[in-house]
């Protein structure tokens, strides 16, 4: 199935130690990416495998806190309508005061692909989109001295 627009959203919840991240991503362009990678593919459009869908987003999200890559892990998945609901989560140090954010999938297959990231902080909330696989957002919530 073809569609006009390749668009996902990403919210990312930083929690004192804990990242939470959830993506909504098009069901049909998260299986066309799978299959782009992987041609012995287990996963099905309604039946996807965790361990596939763990690797992809192991390989093609990511998350930096002052430099340092954070070790996020897929815990699990839903689908509503036709959207994959794919849930990452890490641990973090408290005192993290910037952040790079990297949104690579599915820019392989669909150049007009954008990733919109919603990132919730107790500092504030920032909302970038992504538009190429090799961009990375920073976010800092350093205190500007007055």
């Amino acid at each position: 199935m073809s569609h006009a627009i390749y668009i996902s959203v990403a919210e990312v919840v930083v929690d004192e130690d804990v990242i939470d991240v959830d993506i909504k991503i098009f069901s049909d362009d998260l299986l066309d990416a799978l299959r782009n990678e992987n041609p012995v593919l287990k996963s099905k459009l309604n039946d996807m495998d965790s361990q596939e869908l763990g690797a992809f987003f192991d390989k093609h999200f990511h998350i930096w806190g002052d430099g340092q890559e954070l070790d996020l892990r897929y815990t699990h998945h839903s689908i509503e309508g036709d959207s994959h609901f794919v849930h990452l989560e890490g641990l973090q140090d408290s005192s993290i005061i910037s952040y790079g954010v990297q949104s690579s999938y599915l820019f392989d297959i669909f150049p007009t692909q954008q990733n919109i990231v919603k990132f919730s902080h107790e500092k504030g909330v920032k909302f970038f989109i992504i538009e190429s696989k090799d961009q990375v957002e920073q976010i800092s919530y350093v205190e500007q001295k007055r």
